[in-house]
């Protein structure tokens, strides 16, 4: 299945939407849609999908089809020449339904475009719901020999475009499927995959930046405050005679220049399993004769300073974390402003996590070494307990999967 939702990025709602074509343009009073998929057959009456979806308080996706000749839209339709609108909202599992065109398209198209949102990005339904989503798999059109190549997903692989973070463009070289859809991710469908690789008889090495090129200047997009303190990653190397590194670099923000005022490298060395790399770098900037404003970390599946890159070097990273879920594929979050508060903190034990409003969902917990010790649900709630009693003393990170997204909270056991 595909999932489309709205998501926060820096305080502002982006919704999500997927199309089987192109975003549509204005046409006088149509909008028309590019590309598609062919159709030709005049007798489709309907689209058949399995959706799971949930649009908080009076928020509202849609699902539209539109049909094409030369172009242009053409047959009947609900919501303007050859084009059908249904809008989704409420709550609702995984259930197959049909909308139904209320008879045939009388015309024959040559093109079908199909597309679905998780806010009324037509209709202009701002500011948008953060949380909404709609899941969907098998579409199919009804009264018809046209199929929807793909809908049932189950062969489709994220190749282009390359997803970035939000509030951190990844300057990724080279590029080489550095985003896979691989059994290896330490959680979720995909992870961040680096290669060295042979081009054109020369090595090069994949590498990672977490900022974005303004002209030729970088740009760190990680702001610092006084409560950030540590980042960590999970990683996974393959190498022969080989080995990757992870730096991270702190800066000053001096009008509209980023200064670097200290940096530190670290080795990643071949492992058979995901590894936790933490670094805790509080004791290092409280060392330093000012406060940085900005920090980056960059990625490399070679060191190239000290030894030869070797060719078929894969460094694949997941779970990028400072102090909450920065994420590799999610937004960037002010660790200020974590919604789940967790006390003691330290703890010699018992820990609760208080969501401030009631959630549901589950979580897994973590120890320092990134091995999954639990995961538990937990129905409407506010506050659970978590005991950890008889673990022995070290970080502990549990991960939130709830009904408003994903959280992840770091907890020290004395």
């Amino acid at each position: 299945a595909i999932r489309i939702e709205n998501i926060d990025a820096n305080g502002e709602v982006m919704p999500g939407f997927f199309i089987f074509g192109d975003v549509p343009t204005p046409e006088g009073e149509n909008l028309v849609f590019g590309d598609g998929f062919p159709a030709s057959d005049p007798g489709v009456n309907g689209i058949t999908l399995d959706l799971n979806y949930n649009f908080p308080n009076e928020s509202s996706g849609f699902i539209v089809v539109q049909f094409k000749e030369n172009g242009m839209p053409v047959g009947n339709g609900n919501f303007g020449q050859g084009t059908f609108l249904f809008p989704l909202s409420g709550t609702q599992e995984w259930t197959t339904e049909t909308f139904s065109f209320d008879g045939p398209l009388n015309a024959t198209p040559d093109q079908c475009v199909i597309g679905i949102a998780s806010a009324d990005v037509i209709g202009g339904d701002a500011p948008f719901e953060t949380g909404a989503f709609v899941e969907v798999d098998n579409i199919s059109l009804q009264n018809s020999v046209d199929q929807v190549p793909g809908g049932d997903f189950e062969s489709w692989a994220y190749v282009a475009p390359i997803f970035y973070p939000t509030n951190c463009v990844v300057d990724i070289q080279p590029f080489v499927r550095n985003f896979e859809q691989t059994d290896q991710s330490f959680e979720g469908t995909y992870s961040l995959v680096l290669k060295t690789i042979d081009r054109d008889g020369a090595v090069e090495v994949g590498t990672a930046k977490m900022g974005r090129m303004e002209d030729e200047n970088f740009v760190p997009t990680i702001e610092l405050d006084e409560n950030a303190s540590s980042v960590s990653f999970m990683y996974h190397y393959s190498a022969t005679n080989d080995q990757a590194e992870a730096t991270v670099v702190f800066y000053n923000e001096i009008g509209e220049e980023f200064m670097p005022v200290f940096q530190k490298t670290f080795p990643l060395e071949p492992n058979f399993e995901f590894s936790m790399m933490d670094y805790e770098f509080s004791d290092d900037l409280a060392d330093l004769q000012t406060t940085p404003t900005h920090m980056s970390v960059e990625f490399k599946s070679s060191k190239e300073a000290e030894n030869t890159p070797q060719v078929g070097s894969v460094l694949i990273l997941d779970d990028l974390q400072m102090g909450t879920t920065l994420g590799l594929f999610q937004s960037f979050k002010n660790p200020a402003n974590i919604s789940i508060n967790a006390y003691p903190n330290p703890t010699i034990g018992r820990v609760s996590f208080d969501f401030g409003t009631n959630r549901s969902g589950y979580y897994r917990v973590f120890n320092q070494q990134g091995t999954q010790i639990g995961v538990h649900q937990f129905g409407s709630t506010k506050t659970i307990v978590y005991d950890l009693m008889g673990q022995p003393a070290g970080k502990y990170f549990f991960k939130f999967y709830h009904n408003a997204g994903v959280q992840s909270v770091r907890v020290v056991k004395l």
